[in-house]
């Protein structure tokens, strides 16, 4: 509905959402129009929540689980280090209860967009030896499967779809100045 939407993502000013030292990760819920956003109920597997996107009662999250007393769990400025790969979570009844998917992407997206129920797309990053990047995935299954459909060097900042086979990524490095590039 108008009234409904969710908003995940790490950052100070939402209060503690757990026993650990860092600034807080959120996954949260209005069904008020904003009045109010409260915190999504507690997911098994997941505390640290990067995005989050719904078609319609169907929905998909990018969450990991980060635990105190591992090396790479420190306090350190920005997101909360995780030693566990983040994991794709699905929910077909709007958010009551959430399960994490069977079938993962090679590289687990930060970032999420649905057209529908069944087509969906997310943005990863992957560094290596050659440098750093972005890999953009498509599921049309709902999110059963993925299947990587491009990859771009210069630095996707966001991306939207407006059908299967059509969308646009704001890159950050094109030519010294941020452009806007096609996605086919």
């Amino acid at each position: 509905s108008a009234n409904e939407a969710w908003v995940a993502g790490e950052g100070e000013g939402f209060g503690d959402v757990g026993p650990f030292d860092h600034p807080p990760s959120v996954l949260l819920h209005t069904t008020d129009g904003g009045a109010t956003w409260p915190h999504a109920p507690r997911i098994d597997g997941a505390n640290t929540f990067q995005d989050v996107a719904f078609s319609g009662k169907q929905g998909w999250l990018v969450a990991s689980q980060c635990r105190p007393g591992e090396p790479f769990f420190e306090r350190t400025p920005g997101p909360p280090p995780c030693r566990d790969v983040s994991s794709l979570f699905y929910t077909a009844d709007a958010g009551k209860t959430w399960a994490k998917l069977a079938s993962q992407p090679a590289l687990v997206p930060r970032a999420l967009r649905w057209l529908d129920a069944k087509h969906g797309f997310g943005l990863a990053n992957t560094c290596d030896v050659a440098g750093c990047g972005d890999q953009l995935y498509a599921s049309s299954d709902g999110g059963r499967t993925w299947a990587l459909r491009a990859i771009d060097t210069g630095g996707v900042l966001n991306f939207a779809f407006q059908t299967p086979t059509a969308g646009w990524a704001l890159v950050q490095f094109c030519g010294g100045e941020r452009c806007m590039r096609r996605l086919a």
